[in-house]
């Protein structure tokens, strides 16, 4: 029952056919990749195939049917997976297409292979496995596409639904994930990554967790309910995260890029994480656009990196808004950040342009601040926000500060502060934000005044403040619409003209 098939440029290639129930030229799967020359192709009809099958050739494994469930291979060895593939000689290409991949609780790998040229799983159900649902490891090119991945959780391994290392090309397209012990996608030193348009849920590490390499490429993928992040990105060169829908992360971020050239976060939607929507670390440049961010701990945490643009954005509901540390320009523009506590935090700033916003900030009787731009950081010693911390070769003594905060005045005493002025900033901008501040009180006061609230405060930075319109919560709740300090020591001018205060104790 074998029929011939001519491949251009190729020997002739054989179809073989399986059928469990018999009547076809096999049945049993292994038997006939056994019987099979590199090129061939095997038709399995619908069965229950209790069987685990090893190919070292070039090969495709297609079910007769368009229904996964039909066509079942389950193992009979939970030492080996249920499908494994590899060559010590050369290069192999297997495709393997419309199963049922049982590991039946005992299996460590659905579909394992090593040393291939091109692989392309595709349209199968992966289940039940104790370690990976799909492993693969030194090859060219990997396609994975319009699978289902599910109960992968033995608590005892690292269950991922797909595993990828040491490979050229990763294509992972219109997969679900559902229910993994481990990362839903994990890879590691595999040069490109492509993961689009997958559905990812109830896993309990990462859904995708991307490690080394030259291009991760993340879009249109929907992933929900999770205890640690949704996207976590680290150490690859170039990395585009875009329009990705992520929603209740539990324990972590919504997308988590560390240690990166040029990073490309665009159109996501991003709600409810009980860290930050976007956690940043040491990257070259970082492009946030038109993103929605809701419900996060954080709205974004950048530390270290040289380029930072983040525009035309919405930002709701969290207590931190925008946070940056030690970011030589950062050009914040054209978002709306709404029911914040701190909405704009930008600290060892040299250049920043914080221009056009519209910022709604919650405050309390303890702290709240639209926005603060420092050369420093922001210090609790003061008692108040207006804290300066110069650069690293500041020196503090205990007695740095004497205050005295009263009804009608803020006497502020500096004892000993001294800054490099070999270290040269650029000029920074504060320019046409609207700022609306509301006062929302704590249901359980705290006993510490971390800082009283500001409308904008300008630390010890070259700033323009300018054409911004401020409009506070009751001269009660807001310590100043506008705060400028800079020490004596300082050269730093701020020029402040052309803005609006309302409703504030002090204007300026």
């Amino acid at each position: 029952m074998a029929s011939i098939v001519a491949f251009a440029g190729t020997a002739s290639a054989i179809t073989h056919y399986v059928d469990a129930s018999g009547g076809a030229d096999f049945e049993t799967i292994q038997e006939a990749v056994n019987a099979s020359s590199s090129g061939d192709e095997i038709i399995v009809e619908p069965g229950i195939y209790s069987e685990n099958v090893f190919i070292n050739k070039t090969l495709s494994l297609i079910a007769n049917s368009t229904d996964p469930s039909e066509t079942v291979i389950i193992t009979n060895d939970s030492y080996f997976p249920v499908i494994n593939g590899s060559s010590e000689d050369i290069k192999i290409n297997i495709t393997i297409s419309g199963f049922t991949v049982e590991g039946n609780g005992t299996s460590e790998n659905g579909i394992r292979f090593e040393n291939c040229g091109v692989i392309t799983i595709s349209e199968n159900t992966i289940n039940d496995t104790t370690e990976n649902g799909v492993y693969v490891n030194d090859t060219n090119t990997i396609h994975i596409a319009d699978n289902y991945f599910t109960n992968l959780n033995d608590s005892w391994y690292e269950s991922d639904g797909i595993d990828a290392k040491h490979s050229d090309l990763l294509y992972i397209l219109n997969n679900t994930f559902l229910n993994i012990e481990d990362d839903a996608i994990d890879t590691y030193y595999v040069n490109d990554t492509y993961v689009l348009n997958n559905d990812i849920s109830e896993i309990r590490d990462d859904a995708i967790d991307v490690r080394y390499g030259n291009l991760a490429d993340i879009r249109d993928n929907e992933i929900a309910d999770l205890v640690s992040d949704g996207c976590y990105i680290y150490y690859v060169e170039f990395v585009n995260v875009i329009n990705n829908n992520i929603t209740n992360i539990s324990g972590a971020d919504g997308i988590d890029v560390r240690y990166s050239n040029i990073t490309n976060i665009k159109y996501n939607s991003v709600t409810n994480t009980s860290d930050a929507g976007i956690e940043l670390d040491d990257i070259n440049e970082t492009y946030i656009n038109h993103n929605s961010i809701n419900g996060s701990y954080e709205i974004i945490d950048f530390d270290d990196g040289y380029l930072l643009e983040i525009d035309n954005n919405i930002f709701l509901d969290a207590k931190s808004g925008i946070y940056t540390d030690d970011v030589d320009f950062v050009n914040i523009t054209n978002n709306l950040i709404d029911d914040t506590y701190e909405s704009i935090v930008v600290e060892y700033v040299n250049t920043t342009y914080i221009i056009d916003n519209i910022i709604g900030t919650q405050i309390n009787d303890y702290y709240g601040a639209g926005i603060v731009a420092t050369n420093g950081a922001v210090n609790d010693v003061f008692g108040v926000q207006m804290a300066v911390m110069g650069l690293e070769s500041t020196e503090l003594d205990d007695d740095f500060i004497d205050m005295e905060l009263e009804s009608t005045a803020l006497e502020i005493e500096t004892t000993a502060l001294e800054l490099d002025s070999t270290q040269k900033y650029e000029p920074s901008v504060i320019e046409h934000n609207s700022i609306t501040m509301e006062y929302v009180p704590l249901p359980t006061p705290t006993a510490v005044l971390e800082y009283p609230p500001f409308g904008i405060a300008a630390l010890n930075i070259n700033t323009s403040v300018e054409d911004n319109v401020i409009n506070g919560a009751g001269i009660n709740h807001i310590f100043a619409g506008i705060a400028s300090l800079n020490t004596k020591e300082s050269t730093m001018n701020t020029n402040i003209e052309g803005n609006t205060v309302d409703d504030v104790f002090v204007g300026i």
